[in-house]
């Protein structure tokens, strides 16, 4: 995020502390996390993972949780492991980090 005027550090920290207030119109569309419930989830290395029966905050990233085969595994949403979302397949492709699964 960015806002007009404000260039530097020095600038953006007399803004902390400060309430932001925005159009909805005005900010980016953005997935609802809860749509992507009962979305398949797919590893590149294992295959079908299961699906995504619920959403974790936390306050570093979000969590999907997934449950399939492997039982009850929580996937980070991040770069490194979500490839891509095919909203219109319905279909989550990772790349599971070593240690998600209990079959290793």
């Amino acid at each position: 995020m960015a806002f007009r005027g404000v260039a530097d550090v020095a600038t953006a920290s007399l803004l902390r502390g400060c309430i932001v207030l925005a159009s909805a119109n005005d900010l980016p569309e953005v997935e609802e996390a809860e749509d992507l419930i009962g979305f398949r989830v797919v590893d590149a290395r294992r295959g079908d993972i299961g699906e995504v029966t619920d959403l974790i905050a936390t306050g570093a990233n979000d969590v999907w949780v997934v449950v399939g085969q492997f039982g009850e595994v929580l996937v980070p949403v991040i770069d490194p492991v979500v490839d891509e979302v095919d909203e219109e397949s319905k279909v989550i492709r990772v790349h599971l980090l070593p240690g998600l699964l209990n079959d290793e």
